[in-house]
């Protein structure tokens, strides 16, 4: 039921599977192995990012604690902010 609710996120990662893995399937095989096999690889690879994001999550938090921190945060995400605004509106006067 979730494939059949998400299959932008299977068909991304069938064609990562495809391109930069190397994994080629012939036309001729069995449906039910090739599916099984590419479900298979999207929940390993979706598990490794998930793993890989909480300890991220974990040892940034240990090392994000301060003011100063909060200071760069909050200039960097200015800096984006007006940075994306100024794309917007380039885009509109170049119309």
């Amino acid at each position: 039921m979730l494939l059949t609710q998400n299959t932008r996120s299977f068909t991304l990662t069938r064609n990562f599977l495809r391109n930069f893995a190397g994994l080629r399937v012939a036309s001729e095989d069995d449906y039910v192995p090739r599916i099984t096999l590419l479900i298979g690889l999207f929940v390993v690879l979706v598990w490794a990012v998930h793993v890989l994001y909480s300890y991220t999550a974990a040892f940034a938090g240990r090392r994000m604690k301060g003011k100063i921190f909060y200071m760069i945060l909050n200039r960097t995400s200015a800096v984006l902010f007006w940075l994306l605004a100024a794309g917007v509106f380039w885009n509109i006067a170049g119309r």
